[in-house]
């Protein structure tokens, strides 16, 4: 079955009967290199890696301050294990953070949140649907988008501001800004599609031969 041009995302689930946790990527998946940037921060404090190695990202998971690792772009199913292995995610969330596409979602697994939420991604002139997956830790997030463009340059320039509400709280309220800007970014799609449909309107309304 053709699938219709509106739905770019590629499939939702892996195939049927494959063992729990599968990490391949689907077949359609996009392959966007991967970048992995790191923050670390408390009140006083602010530690950037803009471009760094999973091995660099490892060592300020220890930290008490707030710490944000961030992959950009289409993590292969090696570096996904990896990841995952190293701060203990779960094998069904990184399932999801896979195949894209996913309903947005929160997943209670005890010592850590897992949540989906949909991104809008600029594509020339369109918009195509995009996936936010967010793992929250006590004191740690990890976050994946799979665009070519890191939608959160507005959060981290917040963190770098000594006096922001986001050096001096906690890692949850990085969490909330991460949500804040995925729904925020929905905006200016929702007026373009606002403006084209007032536009056909205006097009039926005034066309004499609309019967």
């Amino acid at each position: 079955m053709r699938r219709h041009p509106l739905h770019h995302s590629p499939s939702r689930y892996t195939r049927p009967g494959t063992a729990p946790g599968d990490l391949k990527p689907p077949p359609d998946a996009e392959r966007i290199p991967v970048v992995l940037s790191l923050m670390d921060y408390d009140a006083t404090e602010l530690v950037e890696l803009p471009d760094c190695t999973l091995e660099e990202a490892r060592g300020y998971f220890d930290t008490p301050r707030a710490t944000w690792l961030h992959v950009q772009g289409t993590p292969s199913e090696e570096l996904l294990r990896e990841i995952g292995a190293t701060f203990g995610l779960h094998a069904l969330a990184l399932e999801d953070v896979q195949h894209t596409g996913q309903r947005p979602k929160v997943d209670d697994y005890g010592e850590q949140l897992f949540t989906i939420v949909g991104i809008p991604r600029v594509v020339t002139d369109s918009s195509l649907p995009g996936q936010l997956s967010i793992f929250l830790g006590e004191h740690w997030i990890v976050s994946f988008h799979g665009g070519d463009s890191d939608p959160f340059e507005p959060v981290r320039q917040r963190a770098r501001l000594t006096e922001s509400r986001l050096r001096a709280r906690g890692v949850d309220y990085l969490f909330y800004a991460l949500i804040d800007t995925a729904v925020d970014l929905h905006f200016p799609v929702l007026e373009v599609l606002g403006d084209r449909i007032e536009t056909l309107e205006l097009t039926v309304f005034d066309d004499p031969s609309r019967e």
